[in-house]
């Protein structure tokens, strides 16, 4: 049985920076399951070292994110290749937390799932831990044959990286929704770089 990683990335506020990418940089397989996971997309990580944090010398640097020092991660995974959908969230749990549910977020897509209104392909969001893992236990009681966990800081690190070793300098309006070009709300997943 295989481990299976789940990439969820909740929305804790609208400073939240989403990325993925394949931590070795190059593009890898994607991995299609469903319908027991509700067609989530795996990307494969190889295993690999990779320096952790940031120096102290970086600027913005908060003080939570040192000290820099390397980490080797001995086995390779599968994350999932974007956030957990509010259409997967509530196909799993019945239920919907986000605040950016309704019609006027989604104008184009807005749906009811199991009777639940979703802006389908709009990242699930005001997730609380519990139910965070109450969703991976579910999950894991589809028993497709994979086991589902959330990612060690180290593995989430390394797989937002995508073979990078500085601070992020590319354009952030390319690659991610953040407060200043959000809205500030949600948006469909898969749509920026």
């Amino acid at each position: 049985m295989r481990i299976q990683l789940m990439f969820i990335c909740f929305l804790t506020s609208f400073a939240s920076f989403q990325s993925c990418g394949n931590a070795n940089g190059s593009r890898s397989k994607d991995i299609a399951r469903s319908p027991a996971d509700g067609g989530m997309k795996f990307i494969s990580i190889q295993a690999g070292t990779f320096m952790m944090g940031s120096p102290e010398s970086e600027a913005e640097r908060g003080k939570d994110e040192g000290p820099l020092h390397q980490v080797t991660l001995t086995n390779g995974f599968e994350m999932q290749a974007t956030e957990v959908t509010q259409s997967q969230w509530v196909s799993l749990m019945g239920s919907n937390p986000s605040l950016f549910q309704k019609n006027e977020f989604c104008p184009s897509d807005f749906t009811q799932v199991r009777g639940v209104s979703v802006c389908p392909n709009n990242p699930v969001e005001d997730v609380s831990w519990g139910y965070a893992l109450e969703f991976i236990e579910r999950l894991n009681a589809k028993a497709d044959g994979y086991i589902y966990r959330l990612p060690t800081e180290a593995e989430w690190e390394y797989a937002a990286r995508a073979g990078s070793s500085g601070p992020f300098d590319n354009d952030p309006f390319a690659v991610g929704w953040y407060f200043d070009n959000s809205g500030p709300m949600t948006h469909p997943i898969a749509k920026k770089k």
